[in-house]
């Protein structure tokens, strides 16, 4: 993944944290809060450092049409 990219959430990614009830893995979540659509991939890497597999959950987050 391109370090340089900004990532954003799409409406649907919104939806998602709107509503608490989603199955949304909570490590999914997490990184999706995070995605904020003015950070870099990088910076959005540093941020969610705690988070494991940080880059992979970033990559599912984009595969379910979330960011």
């Amino acid at each position: 993944m391109d370090p340089h990219i900004v990532l954003a959430k799409t409406p649907q990614g919104v939806e998602v944290l709107s509503h608490r009830g989603h199955d949304l893995p909570r490590t999914l979540r997490h990184a999706l809060i995070l995605v904020d659509g003015r950070s870099t991939v990088d910076e959005l890497e540093k941020k969610g450092a705690i988070i494991p597999e940080f880059l992979a959950a970033l990559r599912e987050l984009i595969t379910r049409g979330l960011v």
